[in-house]
Parts: C-alpha cells; sequence; structure tokens
C-alpha cells in the first residue's frame, strides 16, 4: 500500500495540537493537547444541536488554513488560529464567529490557557510568546530569550511560569508576572511538546527523535555555578520513528506520540514502555490531542480523517472527514462530548461524540 504523506514543509507548518498538550496547564472549558480539565462548565451536545457522530462546519473560516484550535471557558466558545494572521473567537453552538483578532502575533500553532480562562500564552513566529487577554486581545506580557521557531507552549498549574520551545536548540522557562527569562535547557532536536508537571517545579518534553525528558526547574540555583542543573533529569526512548506531534496525560504519565507513516502509540512516560499501540491509518499523524479523563484520543493527519480512539482497549470508536486535504488541529471539551478540529483549506468544524 502506497503511504500517504505531506511534503515536510507543509508538515512542519501544520504541526498544532490543539492543543496544546502535560502534566500541563488548565485548559479552561476545553481541552489542549495536555487533556487538562478546567473547573469551569463544559460545553454540552445538546448545546451543540448535533446528533451523535455528526460533524458541522463553522461558517467562517481561515485563509490558508488553520493552525490551532482549542474550547474556552465557560460560555461555550472556541478560539482557533490561522495562516492568515488572524484569532477568531467561535460560538460552538451556531458555529459563527464572534470577533477576531488579526496580526502577526495572532499567528499561532499552539495555545496554553490560564487556568481562569481569562488570558492565553501563544507563540508568534518571530519566536517570541505573548501572554494576552481572550476578551480583548490585548498584550499583557511578550517573553523573549528564544532564537528559532516556538511551536508548543505551556502555562504552570498555578500560572506563575511559562515554557516554549520548539525549532530553537532550547526549552526557555520565563516567569509569567515580570516576563523575566528564568531557564533555558539545552536539546539536541526540535521539541514537539513540552508542558509542566502538576507540581510546577518540573518540566517534560518530547523531542522529535522520540526521546521523553524530564528536567527540574529549580529558581534557588545559580545556573553559571552549576551547569549541571540545565541537563535533563532522565530521558526514555519512546520508538524510533520521527515524531510529528504528542499529548501528555494530565498527570504527567502517559504520552500519546504520533509520527510518520501513521505511527501513534500511547507510552507510559517514566518507563518508555508502549501501552497501546493505535492502528488506523498509513497516513502522516499530524494533530493528536489526548481527553481529561486519559481514556479517550483523538487523531488527524494525511488522510483527510479525524478518529476518537477508546485508549483502554486501543480501539477505534469513529472517524469523520474533514473538508481540506489533511487535518492540522483537534482538541476535546472538557465533558468529552465533542471535538473540534481545524484543516489545511482554513474550515473549523465541530463534531459530537456522544
Amino acid at each position: 500500500m502506497t503511504h500517504m504523506r505531506i511534503p515536510l514543509a507543509m508538515l512542519l507548518v501544520a504541526l498544532a495540537v490543539c492543543s496544546r498538550s502535560r502534566p500541563p496547564v488548565p485548559a479552561a472549558s476545553g481541552s489542549s493537547a495536555d487533556g487538562r480539565r478546567a473547573e469551569t462548565r463544559a460545553v454540552s451536545v445538546s448545546a451543540s444541536g448535533l446528533r451523535r457522530l455528526e460533524a458541522r462546519r463553522f461558517s467562517g473560516q481561515h485563509g490558508n488554513g488553520a493552525l490551532s484550535v482549542i474550547f474556552l471557558a465557560g460560555a461555550g466558545q472556541a478560539i482557533s488560529s490561522g495562516v492568515d494572521d488572524t484569532a477568531r473567537i467561535w460560538d460552538v453552538a451556531s458555529g459563527a464567529e464572534s470577533k477576531h483578532f488579526s496580526g502577526p502575533r495572532f499567528h499561532f500553532q499552539d495555545i496554553a490557557l490560564s487556568s481562569d480562562g481569562h488570558f492565553s500564552l501563544t507563540p508568534a513566529p518571530d519566536a517570541t510568546l505573548h501572554y494576552w487577554t481572550i476578551d480583548s486581545g490585548h498584550d499583557v506580557h511578550q517573553f523573549t530569550g528564544a532564537k528559532m521557531g516556538i511551536g508548543t507552549v505551556a502555562l504552570s498549574a498555578d500560572g506563575k511560569l511559562a515554557a516554549g520551545a520548539g525549532q530553537d536548540t532550547a526549552i526557555h522557562v520565563w516567569e509569567v508576572a515580570s516576563g523575566k527569562h528564568l531557564r533555558q535547557f539545552p536539546v539536541n532536536a526540535n521539541v514537539v511538546r513540552v508542558a509542566f508537571e502538576p507540581d510546577n517545579s518540573h518540566l517534560r518534553s518530547v523531542e522529535g527523535d522520540g526521546r521523553v525528558c524530564t528536567w527540574s526547574i529549580d529558581r534557588d540555583r545559580d545556573r553559571d555555578k552549576d551547569k549541571d542543573n540545565d541537563k535533563p533529569l532522565g530521558c526514555v526512548a519512546a520508538g524510533s520513528d520521527p515524531v510529528s506531534q504528542a499529548a501528555f496525560a494530565a498527570d504527567g504519565h502517559k504520552v500519546l506520540i504520533g509520527g510518520r507513516y501513521g505511527s501513534l502509540v500511547l507510552w507510559d512516560a517514566d518507563r518508555g514502555t508502549p501501552l497501546r499501540k493505535l492502528q488506523g491509518s498509513e497516513a502522516d499523524i499530524v494533530a493528536v490531542a489526548l481527553a481529561p479523563s486519559g481514556n479517550l484520543a483523538l487523531s488527524g493527519g494525511a488522510d483527510q480523517t479525524v478518529r476518537l480512539w477508546d485508549l483502554k482497549t486501543g480501539t477505534q470508536i469513529a472517524s469523520t472527514k474533514s473538508s481540506g486535504s489533511y487535518v492540522s488541529c483537534v482538541a476535546f471539551s472538557a465533558d468529552e462530548t465533542l471535538a473540534l478540529f481545524g484543516s489545511d483549506d482554513g474550515a473549523i468544524m465541530v463534531w459530537a461524540l456522544q
């Protein structure tokens, strides 16, 4: 059978977990790629007006492709970003756009939400990170220090720290309140997912070569006097396939890793042992997400298909088609009744899971 592949340049642009992603950040009334559940009212299937396993396209779209999408807190809203340098706020029930923000900094491949759902952390194409208010789009802080493109971001559970990594040669950590660059951990490969562990004192990362590493964040140590503090506490090898996307479970002990040729495996992040191999496609995996409960997963890729997985059994529950040539981002609602996904044609769609 011929493998369905996306040209590498297109794949790098498409890598977005809607997500995303870890022992991660509380993701308001939606869940990021990391599967974090926020303490807010969730969106319900009845509010969407959809029958079970029915998908509906939102009324507008991004020009030239969607990059990321996530559910927002409280009122049944979602936010997405596109190649057209816009961030759009959507009403999930009607599928209508309620507002949008324009400019280069609204071209982001990942998004992390504060626990109250009022602020977001996003990476811009110029390697800066922006912490901004979702209501107004106003920039609260701009984080600098990275030299190359940042593709994955995270906020600590207490909201005090921000992290970002990607094509840069390091994982960066900032203090949210001041915007101060606190730490820089050197890496030898691109990082596809970074997130804080629930204790706020450790980070975990997934690198493009399949390594899953744990890093200590010790703000009391002198970085210049203790170079070993910039090394990982440990790394495990999670497969050998080139990694395109990953999502951590909320407790940080499991990680779903997607790669080329349809490789999709749930790993024990502590031991580096495979727990479930999810088989359903030979097309490149571009987007993944874990549900807040850790029992379900979403994947999307070059075969135009979004798949819903049962992680207890490793079986595919259902699938639906996107309107574009590949699926670029996926996300769960907090109650796991709805999913969002975007594609390279700029469309955003909602899918009723129950």
